[in-house]
């Protein structure tokens, strides 16, 4: 009888590969679990296991699947409910079964509610949705930074409410991602952008409405950690009215819809000018009616003074003298101050940019959002923008000539 054939370790491993790569079914996969065991490391691949009450299986998904748009590897959450889609096949260095994940969606939306409610109270444990650490918003900022998609109605919006409440205010804009596998990363490097700008005053962390995977990224730990390590306060908006992000807890403010956000950190102007005008208004009334009750007064002392004293008309006729004077001097004090009310209100409409722009001229931006005064700030090729009185314009740079003057 012939000896069986020997082979060695790495010829069966080879052997069981093969057969799982001809395999028609598992060359293709759907396999649906619970994440246990996730794990992250500098690489950028992902580990974990997926498991049943009878069962599990070790997945492996590489950084090159994770960053495609729409691979849904975000999802992938300790304690959450997954449907991974890939093929299986055996790692031959130790010779275990793997799943290789390519795609990975939320197996229903209670899945995904129950990880929200995981994480929202491990970092309300951790400490970061604490109210004493909320920053209030600058009553009057003079830099506004929107971390928002460059597309869409949402930036829109913002600008049309900062140009008509407080167009003396300056918003930048930090283009993001703001769904898929790329737009956890962005976020992050975006504000870590803000905290190497010194003379910010605010963030409004922006998104337009959405289902519960649509909004998902906003419900990252990494994201969360982001804003809670932000320098400058954050305004989150998130979605509509109803929709509620882990960004919404951290935040320093809560705002229902992005227009509200805007809205929120910028004044009306019109209604700042009207309350200093009431306020004087105010004033020059009391001051008023305490100068008339002084001179009341000081009538009736001098009708005592004159019925006791019949020869005091000369001292009395001083004392009108210097009355007069007092009322003239008021007189030209008040009108001093009118003055100066007026020209600081002139000087308000003159910072309106809107003016400026309404006489030819127009605001130049690169694609950062950022005004650019200067040649050497551009480069040929470089699509930059043009803000005019009624709307925006889009150019190539083609040609660059600079002034020797």
């Amino acid at each position: 009888m012939n000896e069986p054939s020997v082979f060695s370790v790495s010829d069966v491993n080879e052997i069981i590969k093969q057969t799982l790569q001809e395999h028609s079914l598992l060359s293709n996969i759907s396999v649906v679990g619970e994440v246990f065991g996730y794990s992250q490391p500098d690489s950028g691949h992902k580990y974990f296991t997926l498991k049943d009450d009878h069962s599990q299986i070790r997945c492996v998904m590489w950084r090159s699947k994770y960053n495609e748009t729409n691979s849904g590897g975000n999802f992938i959450i300790e304690g959450s409910k997954i449907i991974c889609k890939g093929y299986c096949n055996i790692y031959e260095v130790n010779g275990q079964l793997q799943l290789y994940v390519s795609r990975v969606k939320a197996e229903g939306e209670g899945s995904l509610q129950a990880a929200f409610e995981e994480l929202r109270a491990r970092l309300e444990k951790e400490g970061l949705f604490d109210e004493s650490r909320k920053r209030n918003i600058p009553e009057f900022p003079k830099k506004i930074v929107a971390i928002t998609s460059s597309t869409g109605s949402v930036i829109q919006d913002m600008k049309n409410v900062l140009s008509r409440r407080y167009p003396i205010g300056e918003l930048l804009l930090i283009p993001v991602s703001v769904q898929g596998e790329n737009s956890v990363n962005d976020i992050c490097d975006a504000f870590q952008i803000t905290n190497n700008i010194s003379n910010l005053d605010v963030i409004i962390l922006a998104r337009g409405g959405g289902s519960i995977e649509d909004l998902w990224s906003f419900n990252d730990e990494r994201v969360a950690k982001a804003i809670y390590g932000s320098k400058h306060p954050v305004v989150s908006a998130i979605g509509h009215e109803t929709d509620f992000t882990i960004s919404d807890y951290v935040a320093d403010y809560r705002a229902p819809t992005p227009s509200v956000a805007a809205e929120i950190v910028a004044p009306n102007m019109k209604n700042v000018i009207n309350n200093i005008n009431e306020k004087i208004s105010t004033g020059e009334s009391l001051l008023e009616k305490k100068l008339n009750e002084k001179f009341y007064r000081i009538d009736i002392n001098l009708e005592k003074i004159n019925n006791n004293y019949p020869n005091f008309l000369e001292l009395r006729k001083n004392i009108n003298n210097l009355i007069s004077s007092v009322d003239f001097m008021l007189s030209n004090t008040i009108q001093s101050k009118k003055e100066k009310i007026k020209n600081i209100k002139n000087s308000i409409s003159i910072l309106n940019p809107k003016l400026t722009l309404k006489r030819g001229f127009a605001l130049v931006r690169n694609k950062n959002g950022k005004i650019v005064d200067k040649t050497s700030a551009i480069s040929l090729g470089e699509r930059i923008s043009f803000e005019l009185s009624d709307g925006f314009a889009v150019t190539e740079v083609k040609e660059i000539s600079k002034d020797d003057k």
